[in-house]
């Protein structure tokens, strides 16, 4: 199909108790599309689904998506569901819903996964920010995770789970895991991730209650994010670096904030 691009747009889905009400808050087929600075709130199910090949989501902000009141219902209602091969997930600010924050699945491959900020999604603690998984007969391979803070999410960070084929050649690296309760990483063996040079420490966002998640001075995230898969501009439009390498995280610090 033709390639889309949308821009600027803002999807507020709109339901109410009892009320048979459509899920996904967008939803994105066909290959060579691309998904920017768009807030996605309020679906009943997922913010945004993406499927088809060479996708690209770049500087969203995908919060508040899946029905409260239905935890039962919770593995259908994530901040990003992805299917699809060689999708850029990039400089994105998800946060608070009601699943994970990025899922990739069951057949995932090649996406890389930058600079994004994953905060305070889930409701149970087998959740994670961020997951690659199989499903079914098929493998999710050679996924990129990095650069990315992932914190207070209700479960894990970051997940790899097997449901269905076995898979290779994940790769988590280079991102800040913090401040989720059941752990930092939860990678099944069978689902071929690898852990390099991963961060536990605070990420010492400016003000997360007030939902600003750009970082104070002192923050690890700073001029440490990995230049070969550097994406710029950041969420906010800023260029990367402002420093001496590019900050981890959806948010690039400027010298003067």
């Amino acid at each position: 199909s033709a390639a889309s691009s949308f821009e600027d747009v803002f999807v507020n889905g709109v339901w109410r108790p009892g009320a048979c009400v459509g899920g996904t808050g967008l939803r994105v087929s066909g290959n060579n599309n691309q998904v920017s600075r768009l807030e996605i709130r309020n679906a009943y199910e997922s913010g945004l689904n993406v499927s088809g090949n060479d996708a690209r989501v770049l500087r969203n902000y995908i919060h508040d998506n899946g029905i409260r009141g239905k935890p039962e219902l919770a593995n259908y209602m994530h901040g990003i569901y992805c299917a699809g091969a060689r999708t850029l997930i990039a400089n994105n600010l998800i946060e608070r819903n009601l699943a994970y924050g990025i899922h990739l699945y069951p057949s995932a491959s090649s996406a890389h996964i930058f600079h994004n900020t994953v905060v305070q999604n889930g409701c149970r603690y087998w959740q994670a920010g961020i997951i690659v998984a199989s499903g079914s007969s098929y493998a999710s391979n050679n996924n990129l995770i990095g650069s990315n803070i992932v914190a207070f999410n209700s479960g894990w960070g970051v997940a790899a789970r097997r449901y269905g084929a076995a898979s290779s050649g994940n790769v988590t690296r280079g991102n800040i895991i913090f401040g989720n309760p059941t752990g930092a990483l939860d990678l099944d063996p069978e689902m071929g991730m690898s852990n390099i040079e991963n961060i536990q420490k605070d990420p010492l966002f400016f003000d997360a209650v007030a939902g600003d998640y750009q970082v104070r001075s002192g923050s690890p995230a700073i001029d440490t994010a990995l230049v070969g898969w550097t994406v710029s501009p950041d969420f906010a439009g800023t260029s990367r670096p402002q420093g001496a390498a590019p900050d981890i995280g959806a948010f690039e610090k400027k010298p003067s904030y």
